[in-house]
């Protein structure tokens, strides 16, 4: 470790965390358990702060100052007289501070989960052609409505604060499909689209983080190639209930077409970019205890295929929610940030060892029911693409905010909300034009790019796209 600054030790003990710099009392609700308070010198409404931080550095202070007599009294490590402390630190740094010496040392690359988040999208990123995003994306649409959309975004936190929920408040179910990992990502950029002070751009990105952390039983964010909303007990146990059927290559053939029928229906339904709120893969889950060496368990889940409130005309079709079970032996799966990407290395076909399709909570194993299945989705995937793309541009961006809204209607139900776009954002998109590259500015060489959305992402520091207002 690199001794990076030196002061007067005041209260025993060592500390290792991230630097959360503390100028005013605007910062308070960005400080996290666990941080490490760098700030001038403490004082009595910074007593909350303190009693979460693992330690705290002032630029000021001696033996009988605030932070020492306090930091004594609570245990936590703490060095005054740090000349410049809040200079040559940096917001996310990660520190380890000697309560006893006064030493301050760098402890390498900070990973909280905006770094986790942050490597995890450039990882996916990296393997998307972002111009397959029809019929337009999120940085041409989102910057047109952003300032009235954090209007709705944060009537949403504030009463969920009011109402003292928990993250777990939010959904009853792992399946219930709110939120996706994609809404921690448009969090994060949603706060730079406009110039959100660091205070409200830490309490959105958050809130997010959490409500999504909590769906999740590991790998949060697709850094280990996996979508996790149940533990192994709990896919084990899950296996047990579902009634598996044999394949054969007419089934195997149906089933692929009515996921890829659902897929596709997705895009029609809730955009390219929104359709991770209808579509995700979950897996891989061991199925080695009930099928085998090798056995893996991948699960293909729509939960609505019917936004009546977005699309009202849009009565036909099977079910509203539909979901694949395939366990394979001999391949490997893998997903990303994404949870509607997949990636299969081996034979699916000759893979597949067994089987499920349940609709709206039963089974449906007939072969013919399965076909017929196949068909009605194939159909509904091709006129609600050709709905979608046949709308004039101020419809379609109407369509847009629509979409986008509904995707927090589970939530805004549980809050009382109104979920519906707002009149704001129905008239901030009248009448625009989508945003271009003049302003987001993202460059094209690639670690000039990567560089852009570390910081882009990352909400503790003030980078922002050009255009941004």
């Amino acid at each position: 470790m690199e001794k990076i600054l030196h002061g007067l030790g005041v209260s025993y003990g060592t500390a290792s965390g991230v630097v959360n710099i503390i100028r005013s009392s605007k910062d308070y609700s960005s400080f996290q358990k666990g941080q490490i308070l760098v700030t001038e010198i403490t004082d009595p409404t910074m007593v909350p702060m303190m009693g979460k931080a693992a330690g705290i550095i002032c630029e000021i202070g001696g033996l009988t100052s605030h932070p020492a007599i306090v930091s004594r009294e609570m245990g936590i490590p703490c060095v005054v007289q740090v000349k410049n402390a809040m200079k040559v630190l940096k917001d996310g740094q990660h520190v380890q501070l000697n309560g006893e010496t006064g030493d301050i040392h760098a402890v390498g690359e900070s990973r909280d989960w905006i770094d986790e988040h942050s490597e995890s999208f450039l990882n996916t990123v990296g393997a998307m052609d972002m111009g397959t995003i029809k019929p337009y994306d999120w940085y041409q649409f989102h910057p047109l409505f952003i300032k009235e959309w954090l209007a709705y975004v944060e009537k949403m936190i504030d009463t969920y604060h009011k109402k003292k929920l928990s993250p777990s408040d939010l959904f009853s179910h792992p399946f219930d499909l709110f939120p996706p990992r994609d809404c921690i990502l448009f969090s994060l950029l949603d706060v730079k689209t406009t110039r959100l002070p660091k205070e409200k751009r830490l309490k959105i990105a958050n809130f997010y983080n959490e409500v999504a952390a909590a769906r999740y039983k590991k790998d949060k964010y697709g850094l280990g190639r996996t979508s996790s909303v149940f533990t192994q007990s709990e896919a084990e146990k899950l296996m047990e209930k579902i009634p598996f059927n044999e394949p054969n290559p007419e089934i195997t053939r149906e089933l692929g077409n009515i996921f890829s029928a659902c897929y596709n229906l997705q895009d029609g339904l809730y955009l390219d970019f929104y359709m991770g709120y209808g579509a995700e893969y979950l897996g891989p889950f061991s199925a080695v205890k009930k099928f085998g060496k090798g056995a893996i368990l991948v699960i293909r889940h729509f939960p609505d295929l019917k936004p009546l409130d977005v699309w009202p005309e849009f009565t036909k079709g099977p079910a509203k929610s539909l979901r694949i079970y395939s366990i394979y032996q001999n391949v490997s799966f893998q997903t990303d940030l994404f949870t509607c990407h997949g990636v299969f290395t081996g034979d699916t076909r000759n893979g597949l060892v067994k089987w499920a399709l349940e609709l709206d909570g039963k089974f449906i194993s007939d072969p013919k029911k399965v076909e017929k299945i196949s068909n009605q989705l194939g159909e509904l995937s091709k006129n609600q693409w050709e709905k979608l793309t046949s709308q004039d541009f101020e419809t379609i961006k109407q369509t847009g905010l629509w979409v986008r809204c509904y995707t927090h209607k589970p939530i805004m139900d549980k809050l009382g909300l109104d979920w519906k776009p707002t009149p704001a954002m129905q008239n901030a998109v009248k009448g625009k034009k989508f945003a271009t590259n003049t302003f987001w500015k993202i460059p094209k060489e690639k670690e000039a790019h990567r560089t852009y959305f570390k910081k882009i992402l990352d909400p503790r520091i003030d980078f922002f796209p050009p255009g941004s207002k």
